[in-house]
């Protein structure tokens, strides 16, 4: 039996056009692989079939049909947060078994962060095989950037820098609310963090700690002259000598200055955090009839680090779920 066409005034061409348009029209099938699930693909694909010269063209359809879902497929995307509770809050919303926690650092500690990766690769040590152990698609993020205070940003600005009276002066008055008054170290019973204080002063022989008062009278102007002097001793017995020289400063009144070479701080790392003591060490440099000054914060990046990772380490431990120092795959 055949086909039988019909010619109702149509051209040859024409008619040839017509039977293959109603003969080869595209469709859209549902094929399956072997092993699809292995493949980690579900039982049925939609695809189209295309005719065209010399055959048929397989194409997906996937694209197409995605514009038409209700809802995506899985979830994408990156979320921002600006506190850690929000960021603890987000992750009980949306964990899974599979999700984990990377913290961030650049090489000079400037750049800090903590990332939830929900739809990470699952735990092989979990699963009952290897092969059970299922890739992730990594695209279902949150991150959280830990902002610096402003009053860590002043003095780690401001640390290991020579600065004018003026400019000295004016760090001061700025943040002289951040000076605190200093402990008693000569007592023999110590706190831990006051016998760390102690060691960390001995070692750099800062013993001399200023108080508010006295690093705010600094800040406001002192008069320094040099004094030298020649000091001769004789031994009557073999009548050699030695000759010394020594310099002492004074103030304008002739009085011995004295300048503590360290004070305190306790200031916050990140914004809003917790506040930490720091040693400040002071040093002054005659120039003339002018007199300069440097602080140096000590043991800045040890303190910035110890409050990253107890950060970090306190939200790992609210979410129970893994924490990785380092940056997730892309």
């Amino acid at each position: 039996m055949s086909d039988t066409v019909e010619f109702t005034g149509e051209t040859g061409a024409g008619v040839v056009e017509r039977v293959m348009r109603e003969m080869y029209k595209p469709e859209i099938v549902d094929i399956g692989f072997p092993g699809a699930k292995s493949l980690g693909l579900p039982p049925m694909v939609p695809v189209a079939l295309i005719p065209q010269a010399g055959g048929v063209h397989l194409a997906g359809v996937r694209d197409q049909l995605e514009k038409w879902r209700l809802h995506p497929e899985r979830r994408t995307g990156t979320a921002s947060v600006t506190d850690l509770g929000s960021f603890a809050d987000h992750v009980e919303r949306f964990k899974t078994a599979s999700t984990a926690l990377f913290a961030t650092a650049d090489e000079r500690r400037t750049a800090l962060s903590l990332q939830a990766v929900y739809d990470y690769h699952d735990d092989v040590n979990a699963s009952p095989t290897p092969d059970d152990a299922r890739p992730g698609w990594c695209q279902h993020r949150l991150t959280y950037s830990f902002p610096l205070s402003p009053e860590w940003k002043a003095w780690i600005a401001a640390s290991g820098q020579w600065l004018e009276q003026a400019e000295f002066a004016m760090l001061l008055e700025d943040r002289i609310v951040d000076v605190i008054a200093p402990p008693d170290l000569n007592r023999t019973d110590l706190s831990e963090p006051d016998r760390n204080l102690k060691e960390l002063l001995d070692r750099f022989g800062g013993r001399r700690l200023a108080g508010a008062d006295k690093v705010l009278e600094l800040s406001r102007g002192l008069s320094i002259v040099t004094v030298d002097e020649t000091v001769s001793m004789v031994n009557l017995d073999t009548g050699e000598g030695r000759m010394t020289f020594a310099s002492k400063n004074q103030d304008a009144a002739g009085q011995v200055v004295t300048v503590p070479n360290a004070f305190l701080i306790a200031i916050p790392v990140f914004d809003r955090g917790a506040s930490y003591r720091l040693p400040v060490r002071l040093r002054y440099r005659k120039r003339g009839a002018s007199v300069t000054w440097m602080v140096e914060v000590m043991r800045a990046w040890n303190a910035l680090d110890d409050a990253w990772r107890e950060a970090c380490d306190g939200v790992a431990e609210r979410v129970d779920l893994p924490l990785f120092y380092g940056s997730p795959e892309r």
